[in-house]
């Protein structure tokens, strides 16, 4: 770990949604860069997304990366091939590349882009190379192990790409603990408890008198919130788009494939509709169905690529449901307009099956950990989803007499954690 010797220490968080990554300085204390280093920022935060928009030059084309790329997707009337979610596809197996204007691109390319944009804009920052940092992975980024293995070899490929030779992982709660050690003023056992937008993961923990942090175990399941934004779209919302209408074929009534549905449940997916075969079948359908404004619909939804801009409006939708007993998804665009009004206990239920899958994984860290639920004293909660309120009315009715901790700066904490896991990794040299 011998490049880790510098005047400050890199945490890099590579998430579904967003990308973090926190500089901390070398000293004792766990001041960021900002407080001794007004030139330089503490982290830098952006949305984890690439546009890529064709170039009038031969097989060129622009890329744009993070919040770029998602104001230019909107100032170019959602053209170009916009990906979010991407570190969802690591462990995918059956994704071994993509076209997109007649260029190749493997998942670590793919993963490289991002690293690399924010690697470049921290080394503009400090007027140096950055080649070593630790690196925040999920407790599982699936479910196989054959899968996983491939997700974590994909994500240092991508970092050995952009030019990073000394790479730690860390579980992303670990990392959380580390950050939640620094106001804990007590001996304790607590759960950290990480909802991300792709991955929810635990760790049981103790906090020593030193504030040294032991991980008793972590354990994860691949949920997060973009599954929650799938759940509303398929219950409340794929109506709009002809789900459960017929059309006539041949002299008989046929309900439209409900594997179109499925697939516009997760918008980034919607792009895959959009191709010659699946447009002239769309047509046919139109042509019989009952519900002509309902398939025209799904046909604006595909071809005008307004995927990105309904699912921002059931985001909105689902954030209003933490302060509100119900909220409405409202999406007027292009000719598809829709209002549904959904209320929390709805919401709880569409997403009952997910909640249950999170709830075993909770169980599954406490008995990994030896740990009953009574034995925890604090629960710390954190990542993009924390803010949903069913899953902390969830987290509260399991943990009774524990104290309850939410994360105040639930982006950053992750990759603080791992920035200060960097130092710890020198002081062990």
């Amino acid at each position: 770990m011998g490049v880790f010797i510098l005047p400050f220490f890199c945490g890099f968080d590579f998430g579904t949604s967003n990308t973090v990554v926190t500089l901390i300085s070398s000293d004792d204390g766990n001041t960021e860069i900002s407080n001794s280093h007004a030139e330089v920022p503490a982290k830098v935060f952006s949305d984890s997304s690439l546009l890529f928009l064709p170039d009038s030059r031969p097989y060129a084309q622009r890329r744009y990366v993070g919040q770029e790329a998602v104001d230019e997707y909107v100032r170019s009337n959602m053209n170009g091939r916009f990906i979010q979610s991407i570190k969802s596809i690591l462990p995918d197996s059956d994704f071994l590349f993509t076209i997109i204007f007649e260029k190749r691109y493997t998942a670590p390319d793919l993963v490289a882009m991002i690293i690399r944009s924010f690697k470049n804009r921290i080394e503009d920052f400090l007027g140096r190379e950055i080649d070593a940092a630790v690196f925040g992975r999920p407790v599982r980024f699936s479910n196989v192990d054959d899968e996983d293995s491939l997700a974590q070899e994909r994500l240092c490929k991508a970092a050995e790409k952009c030019g990073f030779k000394d790479i730690a992982l860390q579980y992303e709660p670990v990392a959380a603990a580390s950050r939640y050690a620094m106001d804990m003023k007590v001996e304790t056992t607590g759960i950290v408890c990480d909802f991300g937008g792709g991955t929810t993961d635990f760790s049981v923990i103790r906090l020593e008198r030193d504030r040294s942090i032991k991980a008793l175990a972590s354990h994860g399941v691949r949920v997060g919130g973009d599954d929650f934004d799938g759940r509303i779209m398929w219950h409340r919302i794929v109506k709009y788009f002809g789900y459960g209408t017929v059309y006539e074929s041949y002299g008989h009534m046929l309900p439209v494939p409900v594997h179109i549905f499925r697939t516009i449940c997760r918008w980034e997916r919607i792009a895959f509709l959009k191709t010659l075969q699946y447009r002239d079948d769309l047509k046919y359908i139109h042509n019989g169905a009952v519900d002509k404004l309902a398939i025209k619909r799904l046909m604006s939804l595909i071809d005008e690529d307004l995927g990105f801009s309904l699912f921002q409006a059931i985001r909105a939708a689902k954030h209003r449901l933490s302060d509100s007993d119900t909220a409405a998804v409202r999406f007027f665009e292009r000719g598809i307009e829709l209002k549904e009004r959904i209320s929390r206990a709805d919401f709880g239920e569409f997403i009952a099956e997910e909640l249950a899958n999170v709830n075993r994984a909770m169980n599954e860290t406490l008995r990994l950990a030896g740990v009953q639920k009574a034995e925890i004293h604090t629960a710390f909660l954190t990542g993009g989803s924390s803010l949903v309120q069913v899953l902390r009315d969830a987290i509260t009715r399991d943990f009774r007499d524990a104290e309850m901790l939410y994360d105040t700066d639930r982006f950053n904490t992750v990759s603080l954690g791992l920035a200060i896991q960097a130092r710890e990794l020198q002081k062990a040299v």
